[in-house]
């Protein structure tokens, strides 16, 4: 049930996002705007602003697939868990992680496995080119591979 929630996140801001291109910045391609975004992600981060971090996410259509958070958190519920939400090991990984772009979307992502699960952190392209972070992905770990 979790690998299909991934699946449907996903698909879902393929859809979202791919709706319109027409307002990106023409001075910006994908992975500048992207990197703008992580850069502004990452500094609020470090100054450890839940609010300057939530500014760059997508309400409320941010997800974070942990137990006791789930889908569509809101902006409140951003707030309170956020220490909960960024522990040293999300921050390290949206600090020195290499992220990949979706050819399908345009989104990028960062994969890893832990134990059984595998972890999608995500930025989400906009209709108007650019990025904002859309969460945690939980899905299980391809064992098979």
């Amino acid at each position: 049930m979790k690998h299909l929630k991934v699946w449907i996140f996903l698909l879902a801001g393929f859809l979202v996002l791919n709706a319109g291109r027409s307002f990106a910045d023409p001075k910006l391609g994908d992975e500048a705007q992207f990197k703008k975004a992580l850069a502004g992600v990452q500094t609020a981060l470090s100054q450890n602003d839940a609010e300057k971090v939530a500014a760059w996410c997508t309400f409320p259509k941010f997800s974070w697939e942990l137990p006791g958070l789930g889908d569509d958190l809101s902006r409140e519920a951003f707030s309170k868990n956020f220490q909960k939400i960024f522990t040293p090991e999300i921050r390290q990984k949206l600090a020195t992680g290499k992220f990949q772009q979706l050819q399908s979307s345009g989104d990028f992502t960062l994969e890893w496995n832990k134990k059984n699960d595998n972890y999608i952190l995500i930025f989400e392209k906009q209709s108007d080119g650019s990025y904002k972070f859309g969460g945690l992905a939980v899905g299980p770990a391809d064992t098979q591979g």
